[in-house]
């Protein structure tokens, strides 16, 4: 049984959930190129080998847009036709759709308003869109039979965003996480994201301690953030 295990205790991003995934490959620079060769060069990913307590990952850097990307409202038809635009196969779709669905579903409950009335901010970036669509499209390639995900560290305090400083975990982080194990932890700050609950969620099979199995790949995606202990995803792909 093929399984993976996403260990999530120093939280989790959208570009620590790639870098994760990327690592996990039996060839992580084919893959990365394989990705590439299907997006347009202003929209293709990049990473670099970091070095963190000792430990080497992956991370992901910014996108081509980068913060200088204009700031854009988007809904979610917008969002699903860009996703269509982008040749990946009609499941990768599905999924990548599925996640900006629980997006806007969750953003519609925490804003009073309706489903079609969702205005993504940040996430409605195509930044985003593009990793999100590459988290499926590896999900698609590794194609784990059970997908575990560790107790997820929030953090605490406040954030800055689109609708203003909101309380950590802000509330489409809440309430996709509804239901799951969490914790804030020690750190101050956003630890995990709105993308990233949505992708959690999206595939975990169930949440727990990683179980009696045997590794094939190890790896690290390591966030942004300078933390004072690793700021990553540690992924793992093995069977039992």
């Amino acid at each position: 049984m093929n399984i993976l295990y996403l260990d999530c205790g120093m939280g989790a991003a959208c570009d620590m959930l790639v870098a994760a995934l990327l690592e996990l490959q039996s060839d992580p620079k084919k893959a990365l190129t394989e990705w590439n060769a299907l997006r347009p060069e202003s929209a293709r990913l990049a990473t670099k080998t970091v070095r963190r307590f000792g430990t080497i990952g992956t991370q992901l850097l910014p996108a081509a847009w980068g913060t200088e990307e204009r700031h854009v409202h988007t809904d979610f038809a917008a969002i699903s036709e860009a996703i269509d635009r982008i040749p990946v196969s009609d499941a990768v779709r599905t999924d990548a759709r599925a996640i900006y669905r629980r997006l806007a579903e969750a953003e519609a409950r925490v804003h009073g308003v309706s489903f079609e009335a969702v205005q993504f901010h940040e996430v409605g970036r195509m930044g985003a869109v593009e990793r999100i669509t590459a988290f499926c499209w590896l999900m698609q390639r590794i194609a784990p039979e059970e997908t575990i995900v560790s107790p997820i560290r929030v953090g605490f305090g406040t954030v800055r965003c689109a609708h203003g400083i909101l309380p950590v975990p802000a509330p489409a982080t809440a309430e996709l996480l509804a239901g799951c194990p969490t914790f804030a932890g020690e750190y101050e700050g956003e630890l995990c994201t709105p993308t990233g609950a949505a992708m959690l969620t999206y595939y975990a099979d169930r949440f727990g301690s990683m179980p009696a199995m045997q590794p094939r790949f190890a790896g690290y995606g390591i966030g942004t953030k300078e933390l004072p202990a690793l700021g990553a995803v540690h992924a793992v792909l093995g069977t039992k």
